[in-house]
């Protein structure tokens, strides 16, 4: 029976005794990586019984081995005669040559130290794919509230008004391989394989903790990669923001504040409702490179949607911030509600950082008088009877003027100004800018001074039309009527036809 040793073109001679030893590479947990082998050599070279002797000859042995052991990976072979008792591409972790017991005549120890894997027979139960030369592996979750998007929930309108509670999803990869050799000596950097490893087991489907929450989706996905490529190391870090829908269902979360005003020169209380509405994002990755990202929906579109489901939630949640803070006798609300339109507005949007803000402002203000109108102002005014009187100036009295009585006066004057703010007619069609065409206030106002008007015909026995002028600008929106009455209690020769066109 011959044994026969050899590493690449290198044949022992004399074959060294060889030492096999099985290594188990496992995580912490103790679920199997892989698993590798450790071959430990000890030989002698010596020249005899074929050559000579002497120093000359055993550093010409030493520097043979040497140079056969330079190269990582060629194929090592143990064989019995003509059968193959081994065969594998080791990862050469050491040589070492002993001191000599012959003074470099005869003969010089040395010992050597070879690792390989055992290549995956598809049975094992391990972690991942492809884990046969991964060192260590570890995985982190980790979950926590997100503080910055805090819960809430109240009734508004006899409705729900709430945002469940948000949580940051947080997932650690990492792994440390080594060099794998094949049988045509191609090796793969090792941070390469940590990289393959990791890119199995990236993504949220292993999540803990999230089965309990109700549909809850994940969005503001982020990525980060690192790669040590010295040691073999490659690690990623994932994060999520885990959201739930509430009353509104769009991707995106709000804060506001309400406040409420009101000075002692006026009985008008203002209720206003300042906030911000941070869209989120959906972005998916097509591979392990972060560079590969994909944004499905950006912030901003999910922002407006999210806007356009709570911009009708702005009066209802002002009117019940006066509720629920009992604010009644102060502000006279059990007496007036909040005016539904709005008095002052203003919306922002920032577009790359998904964001809307917005300011809108209430007051407890009587309902319009004119229908569909943005903001009326009406002032009703009276001149009162006054003396008629002649004042004669007479010379050098001191007194003054002498006044006479004539023994009447003057009538009731009557005067009602309507300014009136309606949505624009932004066309320019001269067609449609009659007084009586749509988007035009005037017959809406022409019903309230109508109303005016026969409340003071029932007043008094002759009413007089003595002026009715209209200003309207149609592309502003801005509209303005005034008209003037005279009135008298008593009948006198002949009547005035007064009448609202």
């Amino acid at each position: 029976m011959a044994i026969t040793m050899t590493y690449g073109t290198y044949t022992f001679n004399p074959v060294p005794m060889a030492t096999l030893a099985r290594e188990f590479r496992k995580t912490e947990d103790g679920r199997l990586l892989h698993t590798s082998y450790k071959i430990d050599l000890e030989g002698t070279l010596t020249p005899f019984p074929t050559g000579g002797g002497g120093l000359p000859a055993l550093m010409a042995m030493q520097s043979g081995l040497s140079s056969a052991f330079s190269q990582q990976g060629s194929i090592f072979t143990i064989a019995c005669n003509a059968q193959t008792l081994l065969q594998c591409n080791p990862r050469i972790n050491g040589v070492n040559f002993k001191g000599t017991t012959n003074n470099w005549v005869d003969s010089i120890g040395y010992s050597i130290n070879l690792e390989y894997d055992d290549m995956p027979s598809g049975t094992e139960t391990g972690v991942g794919n492809n884990n046969y030369n991964i060192d260590t592996a570890s995985e982190e979750w980790s979950i926590d509230i997100a503080e910055d998007r805090p819960y809430y929930t109240w009734n508004v309108n006899g409705a729900a008004d709430n945002r469940p509670l948000s949580f940051k999803l947080s997932h650690n990869i990492s792994a440390r391989a080594h060099n794998y050799y094949t049988a045509t000596n191609i090796d793969v950097e090792p941070w390469q394989y940590a990289c393959s490893f990791c890119s199995g087991l990236v993504g949220n489907s292993g999540v803990f903790s999230i089965s309990s929450l109700a549909a809850p989706q994940f969005y503001n996905y982020s990525r980060k990669q690192a790669q040590h490529r010295l040691n073999g190391e490659y690690s990623v870090q994932e994060e999520w923001l885990v959201w739930q829908a509430g009353n509104i269902n769009a991707p995106a979360t709000e804060e506001f504040t309400i406040d409420i005003k009101q000075d002692s020169r006026s009985d008008i209380c203002h209720v206003s409702i300042q906030g911000t509405i941070h869209g989120l994002e959906n972005r998916q990755y097509t591979s392990l490179d972060v560079t590969s990202a994909n944004i499905v929906t950006p912030k901003f579109t999910n922002a407006l949607t999210y806007w356009q489901g709570v911009s009708s939630l702005m009066y209802p949640r002002c009117q019940q911030a006066l509720s629920q803070l009992n604010l009644v006798n102060i502000y006279n609300v059990g007496i007036r509600s909040l005016n539904p339109v709005r008095f002052n507005r203003s919306i922002g949007q920032n577009i790359p950082g998904g964001l809307i803000t917005y300011g809108i402002e209430y007051t407890n203000e009587a309902t319009p008088c004119v229908p569909g109108s943005l903001s009326e102002d009406i002032n009703l005014t009276v001149d009162y009877p006054q003396d008629i009187y002649a004042s004669i100036a007479i010379l050098g009295r001191t007194a003054g003027p002498i006044l006479q009585l004539i023994n009447t006066r003057t009538a009731f004057i009557y005067g009602a100004t309507i300014d009136v703010i309606v949505p624009i007619i932004s066309t320019c069609n001269p067609l449609g800018w009659n007084l009586g065409s749509a988007g035009s206030p005037h017959i809406a106002v022409k019903g309230v001074l109508m109303q005016l008007e026969q409340n003071l015909a029932g007043q008094y026995s002759q009413m007089v039309k003595a002026s009715d002028k209209i200003a309207w600008k149609p592309k502003e929106g801005k509209y303005n009527r005034s008209v003037t009455w005279i009135c008298t209690p008593c009948q006198g020769s002949g009547t005035a036809v007064s009448v609202l066109y």
